[in-house]
């Protein structure tokens, strides 16, 4: 496929050598196919096609799947576009939930402060006939005006004001979540689809299976935004080439399948004085699926895990109060334990390795987060990380998104509550005055923290200062 494109891209190429050319997809079928780290290679962009009110996706799961995408992109040199941002109502697929406007105005905002370099809304005008008839339009089916398209024209107008300073920086994620796509399609191949079938112990469950990688890698990420935020994504190029150094900290869900240099560079990564946060199966398969004669878990954590097994249901953690589910390795050795179950075998363990450490749990506990009742798991994995220099508190409805340069850094803060909201920002104390690009308006900071009001539903582009403006 990927060959395929990269033809059509020559053949453009006779016939226009100026423009940029790309081609697009999207996540909300699973990543396994395509490979999107390979496809956008040698493509000048690689464009992501987003629904927000059509997949009921929460600002989180935006925030997830544009810093996915910007990094599928940048991972092979190519611009981060999103070529389909929803323009209108869903029809025939999705949630069919009316959009009035100001969502997409928030929408807007939210993919350019995750690195987005170009938008196309999907659709211009309501379509009169085909599948997608009476939805999709940012104008009436009569070419009338709608508050959808007041929104992009206002939205449009706000981005102007901040690009030309987004120019002047860049994004600088210091966390990153591993997506192993190997483990991801081994998962899926050893589970199989969900289905109910005579005999069986039980039936199969698509969380083990067909929605076990996107499930964790959504866990890994919670942990992450808005904290770190924006947060990165690594393949299994990234960790080939060792490619991961200019991360403080990185988060691997289902890391079922590595190879042995991909271990030892995760090792290595540690030993500089990196926190990698990992969880059950670690390394027990190498590249062609095969379960590794010689364990990575004990050869380079000194771990011995006597069996995996599936949890049948769950398995409490009562030290924290919640709930452990997927998979489980069954570990004796109590040395370096920092959590038990109920039952008494280890659940958490940390490593120290050289300048860094490895925090290891032997369940599934990305995809554990996402369980009901679990709101605590996210909170304690996050304790275990190095606190970032700037971050947001209050965050339920407030996201912030740090842009840098030497002097001075960018914080893009979005309001995605239709409701005005007091926050708080914690910065280094360096800095001691905030200038918000778009109302013009100055702000103290006092001792490193900044107060801050915002409208519902508004943006802000905030320009930090050692000294006066």
């Amino acid at each position: 496929m990927h060959n395929f494109i990269i033809w059509e891209k020559e053949l453009l190429r006779t016939l226009d050598k100026t423009r940029k050319v790309g081609t697009n997809g999207f996540l909300g079928i699973c990543p396994r196919v395509p490979e999107h780290d390979i496809m956008a290679e040698g493509l000048d962009w690689y464009g992501w096609d987003i629904y927000p009110m059509g997949g009921r996706n929460t600002p989180q799961q935006i925030a997830e799947m544009a810093d996915w995408w910007r990094s599928i992109a940048v991972n092979r040199g190519a611009e981060f576009h999103v070529t389909e941002l929803q323009g209108g109502p869903n029809v025939r697929w999705g949630y069919p939930g009316f959009i009035e406007g100001p969502e997409i105005k928030v929408w807007t905002h939210q993919v350019v402060a995750h690195g987005a370099k170009a938008i196309l809304y999907h659709q211009w005008r309501t379509a009169k006939f085909g599948g997608e008839t009476g939805g999709f339009g940012i104008l009436n089916s009569d070419g009338s005006r709608t508050k959808r398209l007041d929104a992009i024209e206002e939205a449009g107008i706000e981005v102007k004001k901040i690009l030309p300073e987004l120019e002047k920086r860049k994004i600088y994620p210091k966390a990153a979540v591993a997506y192993l796509r190997s483990s991801d399609v081994q998962t899926y191949q050893e589970q199989g689809p969900p289905r109910n079938i005579a005999g069986q112990w039980e039936q199969v469950r698509a969380e083990l299976g067909h929605t076990h990688g996107l499930d964790s890698c959504q866990g890994a990420y919670q942990v992450l935004w808005n904290y770190y935020n924006p947060a990165s994504f690594i393949f299994e190029s990234n960790l080939d080439k060792n490619d991961i150094n200019r991360f403080s900290v990185i988060l691997l869900p289902n890391p079922y399948v590595l190879t042995r240099n991909q271990a030892e560079n995760l090792i290595e990564f540690v030993k500089s004085g990196g926190v990698l946060i990992t969880e059950s199966r670690f390394g027990a398969k190498n590249e062609n699926a095969q379960l590794h004669e010689k364990p990575i878990l004990q050869e380079f954590l000194g771990i011995k895990s006597e069996h995996i097994e599936t949890i049948d249901d769950r398995i409490y953690l009562p030290k924290i109060r919640c709930w452990a589910y997927g998979f489980r390795d069954l570990v004796f050795d109590d040395n370096d334990v920092l959590l038990h179950y109920k039952d008494g075998f280890p659940a958490i363990i940390e490593k120290k390795i050289g300048e860094g450490k490895i925090i290891y749990s032997t369940f599934s506990i990305f995809m554990s987060i996402g369980k009901s009742g679990n709101e605590r798991l996210a909170e304690y994995v996050r304790n275990f990380l190095p606190k970032p220099e700037f971050f947001i508190k209050d965050r339920d409805h407030i996201e912030m998104v740090l842009w840098q340069d030497d002097d001075s850094p960018l914080l893009y803060i979005i309001n995605h509550s239709p409701s005005k909201d007091k926050f708080e920002v914690i910065s280094p104390e360096k800095f001691v005055l905030a200038k918000d690009i778009l109302s013009e308006k100055t702000f103290d900071i006092e001792k490193g923290k900044l107060t801050l009001k915002l409208a519902g539903r508004e943006s802000m582009a905030l320009i930090l200062s050692q000294n006066n403006f």
